[in-house]
């Protein structure tokens, strides 16, 4: 942390996906902003929210049950229901004064995440919402999370995270205009107004050192390794295609 003890940046995940280990998408992120001098906090929503679910609540989290996440009024009542435990972990979210929070979307996290997006700017209207991860490869994706969040988010991260975030913090940090940083996306331009990045060198980030993870919350007594990026093919149906 800083000398106030006040992150400059959060990195949350939201539900759902298997709580076997840590996700590797924001682990990978928060080792190589500390890296650079950035103090961060990490938010395993899906972890903790599991855990507060009760045994029913967490059916929600199989594989099968994935499409009620995608349904607005589905996660209307789950809001309504969780509302106690949910607010219980977004507490310390709520009164952080980060200069930034990013959200790793991915599907079927999409309505969920847009749901925290409008409480935590409601509360922080200076704070910069950004987000990345798979769900906002697409023009499509993007317009519809800025339908959903009602236009809140700042920046989206297309593509590998890790350099374009870092640069995101740094233009943040002396006030310059991150609309040139490649990967990185102002969301108050059209949605596919950006300088796509390169093909990121793995030799080029340092692998995470899940040191902000507890990791005897998580199922699994392994962590997980990912030994290749992107995907070889470009199938024409794949709504990830970048």
């Amino acid at each position: 942390m800083n000398s106030k003890d006040v992150p400059d940046i959060l990195l949350i995940f939201c539900p759902p996906r298997k709580v076997y280990y840590p996700p590797l998408e924001i682990a990978y992120l928060a080792t190589n902003l500390k890296l650079n001098g950035f103090a961060v906090e990490i938010y395993d929503l899906n972890q903790q929210l599991f855990h507060a679910a009760n045994r029913n609540q967490r059916r929600l989290w199989q594989k099968t049950n994935e499409h009620l996440w995608q349904n607005s009024d589905e996660m209307n009542m789950l809001f309504e229901i969780m509302q106690t435990e949910i607010a219980g972990l977004l507490n310390d979210v709520l009164n952080s004064q980060a200069t930034a929070i990013y959200f790793n979307i991915e599907y079927p996290n999409e309505i969920f995440t847009c749901r925290l997006f409008a409480i935590l700017k409601k509360k922080n209207p200076k704070q910069t919402i950004i987000a990345g991860g798979t769900g906002c490869c697409t023009s499509e994706q993007r317009q519809h999370l800025l339908n959903q969040s009602l236009n809140i988010i700042d920046y989206f991260v297309v593509g590998d995270g890790e350099h374009a975030v870092i640069n995101l913090m740094k233009a943040c940090r002396s006030e310059d205009d991150p609309a040139a940083i490649p990967g990185v996306i102002a969301a108050k331009y059209a949605p596919d107004n950006f300088h796509r990045a390169s093909v990121l060198d793995l030799d080029t980030i340092a692998y995470p050192t899940f040191e902000e993870f507890d990791i005897s919350s998580y199922q699994s007594k392994s962590l997980p390794v990912k030994w290749s990026r992107g995907c070889i093919e470009r199938c024409i149906f794949c709504r990830n295609q970048i």
